[in-house]
């Protein structure tokens, strides 16, 4: 399955199972460890894009 029919029904049920109290920042930790590269929904791959043109890549840091 590329993804949960009810994502936050799934969130809930893992919060649930695990007794996670501050869900926010186990979610935040497990965030920085997933990739999306190959997330494969439309919406998601257009906001991307979007991003991408809003805020292209440079070469210089502030």
């Amino acid at each position: 399955m590329s993804k949960p029919p009810d994502p936050k029904a799934a969130l809930d049920h893992l919060r649930r199972r695990y007794k996670l109290t501050s869900f926010n920042a186990e979610f935040g930790r497990l965030a920085a460890k997933i990739s999306v590269r190959s997330c494969q929904d439309t919406a998601f791959q257009s906001l991307c894009e979007h991003l991408r043109t809003w805020f292209p890549r440079t070469s210089h840091h502030l």
